[in-house]
Order: structure tokens, then sequence, then C-alpha cells
């Protein structure tokens, strides 16, 4: 599947219950700006017990990695997640 294939899915599996905003921009501690795929928020987030909870999605080819000889990009990709998680 590609990453508009994967994304596609996601969307069609979750539109029922999250809203997705695409594109969000934000600041890593590093100052380094970034932007994710989507954030999603619950439609219904009375049902949460952190009513303002949010998630990131980035959506990956995971198959175009696996087809990487070395461990660069993949490296590459591990640390785009761990700057998301941060930002």
């Amino acid at each position: 599947m590609s990453e508009k294939e994967i994304e596609i899915s996601v969307i069609n599996q979750l539109t029922t219950h999250f809203d997705f905003i695409p594109k969000v921009k934000g600041r890593h501690f590093s100052g380094k700006q970034l932007v994710i795929d989507y954030i999603i928020k619950p439609r219904r987030p009375e049902k949460w017990k952190n009513k303002n909870i949010v998630f990131g999605l980035e959506f990956k080819d995971i198959n175009r990695l696996d087809n990487i000889e070395d461990t660069t990009d993949f490296t590459k990709w591990i640390a785009q997640c761990v700057d998301y998680s941060h930002t």
C-alpha cells in the first residue's frame, strides 16, 4: 500500500469517530518547525478521560523502507517519529 492508500484507508475507518485536521505545524523544542500529516480529535470528547485529547498521525510507506539496504533512511524515519512526539 502506498502512503496515500494507507491515509485514505485510515481516514475512512476513523472518520465517524474523529475529526481530521491536515498539515498541522508545530514547533520542536529545538526551535525547528515541523508539519505533521494530521491531528485528529475525537468527535465525542466527553467519552474520554482527557477531554482535550488529540493524536498526531504521520503516514509512511513501510514497503518503501523494506527495500532499503542500509539503515540511514530507516533511522531518519524513526528520528522523525521521535521529533514529532516532542513537538
